[in-house]
Protein backbone atom coordinates (compact mmCIF):
# COMPACT_ATOMS: atom_id res chain seq x y z
CA UNK A 1 0.00 0.00 0.00
CA UNK A 2 2.63 2.44 0.35
CA UNK A 3 4.12 2.11 -2.87
CA UNK A 4 0.42 2.66 -4.43
CA UNK A 5 0.44 6.23 -4.57
CA UNK A 6 4.17 6.76 -6.30
CA UNK A 7 3.69 3.75 -8.43
CA UNK A 8 0.08 5.80 -9.82
CA UNK A 9 2.44 8.61 -10.03
CA UNK A 10 4.61 6.84 -12.16
CA UNK A 11 2.63 5.54 -14.37
CA UNK A 12 -0.04 8.84 -14.99
CA UNK A 13 3.54 10.81 -15.38
CA UNK A 14 4.46 8.44 -18.28
CA UNK A 15 1.39 8.12 -19.95
CA UNK A 16 1.09 11.77 -19.61
CA UNK A 17 4.36 12.25 -21.56
CA UNK A 18 3.70 9.55 -24.05
CA UNK A 19 6.37 7.46 -22.74
CA UNK A 20 6.59 3.81 -21.74
CA UNK A 21 7.40 2.48 -18.23
CA UNK A 22 8.51 -0.36 -16.71
CA UNK A 23 5.90 -1.54 -14.06
CA UNK A 24 8.78 -4.88 -13.11
CA UNK A 25 10.45 -1.88 -11.50
CA UNK A 26 7.43 -1.49 -9.06
CA UNK A 27 6.69 -4.98 -8.64
CA UNK A 28 10.59 -5.59 -7.27
CA UNK A 29 9.71 -2.67 -4.93
CA UNK A 30 6.70 -3.82 -3.85
CA UNK A 31 8.22 -7.01 -3.67
CA UNK A 32 10.79 -6.00 -1.41
CA UNK A 33 9.51 -3.92 0.61
CA UNK A 34 6.66 -6.55 1.69
CA UNK A 35 9.50 -8.91 2.67
CA UNK A 36 11.19 -6.44 5.05
CA UNK A 37 7.89 -5.65 6.38
CA UNK A 38 6.55 -9.66 7.19
CA UNK A 39 10.55 -10.03 8.87
CA UNK A 40 10.61 -6.94 10.81
CA UNK A 41 7.33 -7.67 12.25
CA UNK A 42 6.94 -11.26 12.89
CA UNK A 43 10.72 -12.34 12.97
CA UNK A 44 12.24 -9.42 14.76
CA UNK A 45 9.44 -7.23 15.75
CA UNK A 46 11.97 -4.04 15.56
CA UNK A 47 9.61 -1.14 14.76
CA UNK A 48 13.03 0.36 13.48
CA UNK A 49 13.42 -2.23 10.70
CA UNK A 50 9.81 -1.43 9.38
CA UNK A 51 10.21 2.22 9.36
CA UNK A 52 13.96 2.23 8.13
CA UNK A 53 12.68 -0.28 5.41
CA UNK A 54 9.78 1.58 4.23
CA UNK A 55 11.01 4.89 4.10
CA UNK A 56 13.77 3.27 1.85
CA UNK A 57 11.54 1.63 -0.55
CA UNK A 58 9.01 4.05 -0.48
CA UNK A 59 11.50 7.23 -1.04
CA UNK A 60 12.80 5.00 -3.45
CA UNK A 61 9.61 4.96 -5.84
CA UNK A 62 8.71 8.26 -5.17
CA UNK A 63 12.00 9.25 -6.97
CA UNK A 64 11.68 6.69 -9.56
CA UNK A 65 7.91 8.67 -10.29
CA UNK A 66 9.94 12.25 -10.23
CA UNK A 67 12.32 11.20 -12.56
CA UNK A 68 9.47 11.37 -15.44
CA UNK A 69 8.83 14.57 -14.87
CA UNK A 70 12.77 15.65 -15.27
CA UNK A 71 11.94 14.86 -19.25
CA UNK A 72 9.46 17.14 -19.71
CA UNK A 73 11.46 20.49 -17.49
CA UNK A 74 11.85 22.03 -20.42
CA UNK A 75 8.06 21.73 -22.48
CA UNK A 76 5.71 24.74 -22.70
CA UNK A 77 3.98 23.76 -19.48
CA UNK A 78 7.51 23.15 -17.51
CA UNK A 79 5.73 25.43 -14.58
CA UNK A 80 3.46 22.89 -13.24
CA UNK A 81 6.38 20.40 -14.07
CA UNK A 82 8.65 22.26 -11.85
CA UNK A 83 5.71 22.81 -8.99
CA UNK A 84 5.55 18.84 -8.78
CA UNK A 85 8.86 17.64 -9.32
CA UNK A 86 10.08 19.54 -6.70
CA UNK A 87 7.92 18.83 -4.00
CA UNK A 88 8.38 15.04 -4.96
CA UNK A 89 11.75 15.23 -5.12
CA UNK A 90 12.18 16.94 -1.69
CA UNK A 91 9.50 14.28 0.43
CA UNK A 92 11.66 11.11 -1.38
CA UNK A 93 14.98 12.40 -0.42
CA UNK A 94 13.51 13.49 3.31
CA UNK A 95 12.16 10.06 3.45
CA UNK A 96 15.82 8.41 3.43
CA UNK A 97 17.12 11.48 5.89
CA UNK A 98 14.29 9.98 7.94
CA UNK A 99 15.71 6.26 7.40
CA UNK A 100 18.77 7.33 8.67
CA UNK A 101 17.64 9.02 11.49
CA UNK A 102 15.31 6.75 12.65
CA UNK A 103 18.01 4.04 12.68
CA UNK A 104 20.18 6.38 15.16
CA UNK A 105 17.51 7.94 17.50
CA UNK A 106 15.19 4.53 17.31
CA UNK A 107 11.42 4.95 18.90
CA UNK A 108 9.81 3.40 20.95
CA UNK A 109 7.09 2.16 19.31
CA UNK A 110 5.65 2.72 15.66
CA UNK A 111 3.42 5.67 17.46
CA UNK A 112 5.74 7.58 19.11
CA UNK A 113 5.89 11.02 18.65
CA UNK A 114 9.47 11.40 18.21
CA UNK A 115 10.49 14.75 16.42
CA UNK A 116 11.77 12.88 12.79
CA UNK A 117 7.76 11.20 12.94
CA UNK A 118 6.60 14.73 13.30
CA UNK A 119 8.18 16.47 10.87
CA UNK A 120 7.50 13.41 8.53
CA UNK A 121 3.58 13.51 8.75
CA UNK A 122 4.12 17.74 8.33
CA UNK A 123 5.96 17.45 5.25
CA UNK A 124 3.90 14.77 3.84
CA UNK A 125 0.47 17.47 4.53
CA UNK A 126 2.40 20.11 2.90
CA UNK A 127 4.36 18.36 0.29
CA UNK A 128 1.16 16.83 -0.97
CA UNK A 129 -0.83 20.45 -1.02
CA UNK A 130 2.06 21.70 -3.50
CA UNK A 131 2.52 18.11 -5.64
CA UNK A 132 -1.78 18.17 -6.12
CA UNK A 133 -1.44 21.86 -7.41
CA UNK A 134 1.36 21.05 -9.12
CA UNK A 135 0.03 17.96 -10.84
CA UNK A 136 -3.23 19.78 -11.60
CA UNK A 137 -1.38 22.70 -13.28
CA UNK A 138 0.94 21.17 -15.39
CA UNK A 139 -2.55 19.24 -16.59
CA UNK A 140 -3.86 22.57 -17.48
CA UNK A 141 -0.63 23.74 -19.18
CA UNK A 142 -0.51 20.51 -21.48
CA UNK A 143 -4.28 21.08 -22.45
CA UNK A 144 -3.81 24.91 -23.22
CA UNK A 145 -1.14 23.85 -25.53
CA UNK A 146 -2.45 20.89 -27.33
CA UNK A 147 -5.73 22.83 -27.62
CA UNK A 148 -3.28 25.59 -29.12
CA UNK A 149 -1.55 23.21 -31.34
CA UNK A 150 -5.06 21.81 -32.45
CA UNK A 151 -6.39 25.16 -33.71
CA UNK A 152 -3.16 26.36 -35.32
CA UNK A 153 -1.43 23.16 -36.85
CA UNK A 154 -2.38 21.41 -39.94
CA UNK A 155 -3.26 17.58 -39.01
CA UNK A 156 -2.27 16.19 -41.98
CA UNK A 157 1.39 18.21 -42.52
CA UNK A 158 2.08 19.18 -39.02
CA UNK A 159 2.39 22.84 -40.26
CA UNK A 160 0.63 25.91 -39.93
CA UNK A 161 -2.92 25.93 -41.04
CA UNK A 162 -4.71 28.59 -42.72
CA UNK A 163 -6.09 29.90 -39.81
CA UNK A 164 -2.42 30.28 -37.99
CA UNK A 165 -0.67 31.32 -41.54
CA UNK A 166 -2.95 34.20 -41.91
CA UNK A 167 -2.57 35.28 -38.18
CA UNK A 168 0.86 35.29 -39.14
CA UNK A 169 0.05 37.34 -42.42
CA UNK A 170 -1.87 40.00 -40.69
CA UNK A 171 0.76 40.73 -37.59
CA UNK A 172 3.54 41.16 -40.22
CA UNK A 173 1.73 43.49 -42.14
CA UNK A 174 0.69 45.53 -38.99
CA UNK A 175 4.82 45.25 -38.19
CA UNK A 176 6.06 46.82 -41.55
CA UNK A 177 3.54 49.81 -41.16
CA UNK A 178 5.53 50.43 -37.64
CA UNK A 179 8.94 50.22 -38.77
CA UNK A 180 9.00 51.07 -42.72
CA UNK A 181 9.76 47.76 -43.84
CA UNK A 182 9.03 44.88 -46.36
CA UNK A 183 8.31 41.38 -46.96
CA UNK A 184 7.07 39.14 -49.67
CA UNK A 185 4.88 36.02 -50.00
CA UNK A 186 5.06 33.17 -52.05
CA UNK A 187 1.55 31.14 -53.02
CA UNK A 188 2.46 27.74 -54.12
CA UNK A 189 -0.07 25.58 -56.24
CA UNK A 190 1.00 21.83 -56.33
CA UNK A 191 0.55 21.35 -60.23
CA UNK A 192 -2.10 18.15 -61.17
CA UNK A 193 -3.01 17.20 -57.75
CA UNK A 194 -6.53 15.85 -58.42
CA UNK A 195 -5.26 13.81 -61.23
CA UNK A 196 -2.87 12.15 -58.70
CA UNK A 197 -5.09 11.32 -56.30
CA UNK A 198 -7.36 9.92 -58.83
CA UNK A 199 -4.64 8.24 -60.49
CA UNK A 200 -2.57 7.02 -57.47
CA UNK A 201 -5.19 7.23 -54.65
CA UNK A 202 -5.70 9.60 -51.66
CA UNK A 203 -3.23 8.09 -49.44
CA UNK A 204 -0.35 8.73 -52.46
CA UNK A 205 -2.25 12.32 -52.13
CA UNK A 206 -1.39 12.85 -48.45
CA UNK A 207 2.01 12.12 -48.89
CA UNK A 208 2.69 14.34 -51.86
CA UNK A 209 1.65 16.99 -49.30
CA UNK A 210 3.59 15.74 -46.58
CA UNK A 211 6.80 15.66 -48.52
CA UNK A 212 6.12 19.12 -50.41
CA UNK A 213 6.32 20.54 -46.71
CA UNK A 214 8.48 19.06 -45.38
CA UNK A 215 10.70 20.28 -48.31
CA UNK A 216 9.79 23.59 -47.97
CA UNK A 217 9.83 23.68 -44.40
CA UNK A 218 14.18 22.37 -45.04
CA UNK A 219 14.50 25.76 -47.30
CA UNK A 220 13.26 28.73 -44.93
CA UNK A 221 14.73 30.96 -42.40
CA UNK A 222 13.72 30.80 -39.10
CA UNK A 223 11.61 33.97 -38.74
CA UNK A 224 9.60 32.86 -41.98
CA UNK A 225 6.72 30.77 -42.32
CA UNK A 226 4.82 28.29 -44.57
CA UNK A 227 1.28 27.47 -44.17
CA UNK A 228 -1.10 25.24 -45.75
CA UNK A 229 -3.09 27.51 -47.33
CA UNK A 230 -6.20 25.22 -48.73
CA UNK A 231 -6.22 21.64 -50.35
CA UNK A 232 -3.19 21.61 -52.39
CA UNK A 233 -2.22 25.11 -51.82
CA UNK A 234 0.69 26.45 -49.51
CA UNK A 235 1.75 29.97 -48.89
CA UNK A 236 4.79 31.19 -47.76
CA UNK A 237 5.56 34.78 -45.39
CA UNK A 238 9.13 36.11 -46.08
CA UNK A 239 9.60 38.76 -43.68
CA UNK A 240 12.31 41.33 -44.24
CA UNK A 241 12.92 39.62 -47.88
CA UNK A 242 12.07 42.36 -50.82
CA UNK A 243 10.48 40.90 -54.08
CA UNK A 244 13.93 40.00 -55.74
CA UNK A 245 14.64 37.83 -53.25
CA UNK A 246 11.61 36.30 -52.80
CA UNK A 247 11.42 35.27 -56.78
CA UNK A 248 15.06 33.13 -56.36
CA UNK A 249 13.93 31.75 -53.08
CA UNK A 250 10.54 30.16 -55.17
CA UNK A 251 12.80 29.32 -58.70
CA UNK A 252 14.58 27.14 -55.76
CA UNK A 253 11.93 25.68 -54.87
CA UNK A 254 10.57 24.99 -58.03
CA UNK A 255 13.74 23.74 -59.09
CA UNK A 256 13.68 21.27 -56.46
CA UNK A 257 10.51 19.91 -55.97
CA UNK A 258 10.66 18.68 -59.63
CA UNK A 259 14.18 17.19 -58.98
CA UNK A 260 13.28 15.30 -56.19
CA UNK A 261 11.12 11.77 -56.21
CA UNK A 262 8.94 10.32 -53.81
CA UNK A 263 7.69 6.52 -53.90
CA UNK A 264 3.67 6.21 -54.82
CA UNK A 265 2.69 2.73 -55.01
CA UNK A 266 4.61 0.54 -57.25
CA UNK A 267 6.99 3.09 -58.93
CA UNK A 268 8.75 6.78 -57.95
CA UNK A 269 6.70 9.98 -58.79
CA UNK A 270 7.70 13.62 -60.46
CA UNK A 271 6.07 16.80 -58.78
CA UNK A 272 6.12 20.10 -60.20
CA UNK A 273 4.69 23.16 -58.15
CA UNK A 274 3.66 26.91 -59.69
CA UNK A 275 4.06 30.32 -57.58
CA UNK A 276 2.79 33.30 -57.53
CA UNK A 277 4.92 36.16 -55.75
CA UNK A 278 4.28 39.19 -54.35
CA UNK A 279 5.60 41.67 -52.39
CA UNK A 280 3.87 44.24 -49.61
CA UNK A 281 5.29 46.85 -51.21
CA UNK A 282 2.54 49.51 -52.07
CA UNK A 283 -0.31 47.29 -50.35
CA UNK A 284 -2.31 48.80 -48.06
CA UNK A 285 -4.27 45.44 -46.73
CA UNK A 286 -3.09 41.77 -46.45
CA UNK A 287 -6.04 41.35 -48.90
CA UNK A 288 -4.30 43.36 -51.51
CA UNK A 289 -0.67 41.26 -51.68
CA UNK A 290 -2.86 37.96 -51.64
CA UNK A 291 -4.50 39.19 -54.60
CA UNK A 292 -0.89 40.36 -56.46
CA UNK A 293 0.25 36.37 -55.41
CA UNK A 294 -3.39 35.02 -56.17
CA UNK A 295 -3.38 36.97 -60.09
CA UNK A 296 0.37 35.90 -60.29
CA UNK A 297 -0.11 32.02 -59.42
CA UNK A 298 -3.13 32.23 -62.14
CA UNK A 299 -0.30 32.76 -64.91
CA UNK A 300 2.04 30.38 -63.44
CA UNK A 301 -0.76 27.64 -63.78
CA UNK A 302 -1.32 28.72 -67.17
CA UNK A 303 2.05 26.99 -67.85
CA UNK A 304 2.52 24.71 -65.36
CA UNK A 305 6.06 24.43 -62.99
CA UNK A 306 6.71 27.91 -63.78
CA UNK A 307 7.09 31.10 -60.89
CA UNK A 308 5.12 34.57 -61.60
CA UNK A 309 5.37 37.64 -60.29
CA UNK A 310 2.77 40.26 -58.77
CA UNK A 311 2.57 43.66 -59.72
Amino acid sequence: LLLQGPHLFYIAFSRFLGRTYNNKVYIFLSIAILTITIYFTYVTNSVVGRIVGASICTGTGILIAASKLWEARKRQYQLGVWLTFLPLTTYGIFLFVRAVGTYFNPPENAFSNTPIQNATYLLLFTISFLWTLGFILMVSQRLQSDLKDLASTDSLTRIPNRYAAQNFLDMEFARIHRVASEFSILLIDIDNFKQLNDKYGHAVGDQALIMTAQTFNSKIRKQDIVGRWGGEEFLMILPDTPLQNAKNLAERLRSDISEAEFMGTTKPIQLTISIGVASSKGCVTTDEILKKADDALYVAKATKNATAVGR
